[in-house]
């Protein structure tokens, strides 16, 4: 993740990581990178559940709403 933060020039309080995993959740997390979670990937919702990722989003349609809503708190 650090990498990318470099490559693009910004950091980890301004991203949203979009995973279907919970070692995405767990590594995510050790960055202080806001999670949105979709269970219609790899893990269940379930298993996604165990991560307490910022949201879980049913469908992608729910995705920017979701992001939206993240960066929309004022401590995230």
């Amino acid at each position: 993740m650090r990498m990318v933060f470099s490559k693009y020039n910004t950091s980890a309080g301004r991203c949203v990581f979009i995973t279907d995993t919970l070692g995405d959740i767990r590594e995510a997390k050790e960055h202080e990178t806001g999670i949105v979670a979709c269970p219609w990937g790899f893990h269940t919702r379930e298993m996604l559940e165990e991560g307490i990722p910022f949201r879980i989003v049913n469908k992608p349609a729910d995705l920017s709403d979701a992001v939206a809503d993240y960066f929309s708190k004022e401590t995230h």
